[in-house]
C-alpha cells in the first residue's frame, strides 16, 4: 500500500466514513470472524476492496478484530503471491547460507 492509503487510514475522513461507521454497527463493534470486541481486543475495518477508497459502501468493508485482520490480510497476500507465475517455484529452490539447504528442502524435512 502507498503512503496515500496510509495517509487516508489515519486521517478523520476514515474515522468519520459513514460506511465505516455503519459497518462497525452493523457488526455490533465485534470481529465478524472471532466475534471478540472491546475491551478485550482492538477492531478494525478491512477493506474488502480498494475500488472506491474514499467512497466506500458498507460491502466494500469487514469489522475484524486486529488478530484476525492480520491473518486474513495475510492468507490474501499468500493467495496473490502464489498465483504469480514466474519466480514462485526458483524462489523455493534458492539456497538459504543460514539453513544451508534451500527453502523447499527445508519445507520438506518439516512438513
Amino acid at each position: 500500500m502507498g503512503s496515500d492509503y496510509h495517509d487516508y487510514i489515519s486521517s478523520n475522513a476514515w474515522r468519520t466514513n459513514p460506511a465505516r461507521l455503519a459497518e462497525l454497527r452493523a457488526a455490533r463493534f465485534k470481529c465478524r470472524i472471532c466475534e471478540n470486541g472491546p475491551p478485550t481486543t482492538t477492531i478494525e475495518v478491512h477493506h474488502r476492496t480498494y475500488a472506491r477508497m474514499g467512497r466506500e459502501e458498507i460491502a466494500d468493508l469487514c469489522t475484524l478484530c486486529r488478530d484476525c485482520h492480520h491473518l486474513v490480510t495475510d492468507e490474501l497476500r499468500r493467495r496473490r503471491y502464489r498465483s504469480r507465475p514466474v519466480g514462485a517455484e526458483s524462489a523455493a529452490d534458492i539456497r538459504s547460507p543460514l539453513l544451508g539447504r534451500s527453502l523447499r528442502e527445508s519445507w520438506r524435512e518439516e512438513w
